[in-house]
């Protein structure tokens, strides 16, 4: 089965970590794909990733953060136990927007 979850509006560097919460769809192991959206070309910019395990109180940061300056690394796959992402932007230009779309497939 597939499940398709968004950050619900645009966000900013200025509103800081934003978590996207999976529990409502009972995600098992699967591969994760997780895209970024931008409301334009950054000058600068990261996203880190960070993923929660069913059960955890903590989150873990993943690798493969996004190089947002860079258009061809927009998209990637996670595979394993997750119940929640968090994104994390670090010098992202101001006024650009981001949002992430996740999707789900059970392995």
């Amino acid at each position: 089965m597939i499940r398709s979850n968004a950050m619900p509006a645009v966000k900013t560097q200025a509103d800081g970590r934003q978590v996207l919460d999976l529990t409502a769809e009972a995600v098992g192991k699967g591969t994760h794909q997780l895209q970024v959206d931008l409301s334009a070309v950054p000058a600068a910019g990261t996203l880190y990733v960070q993923g929660r395990t069913p059960g955890a109180t903590g989150f873990v940061t993943l690798d493969g953060s996004f190089d947002l300056t860079d258009a061809t690394t927009h998209m990637q796959q996670v595979t394993g136990f997750f119940d929640a992402f968090a994104f994390m932007p670090d010098s992202l230009t101001a006024g650009v927007g981001y949002r992430v779309t996740v999707v789900s497939g059970d392995l």
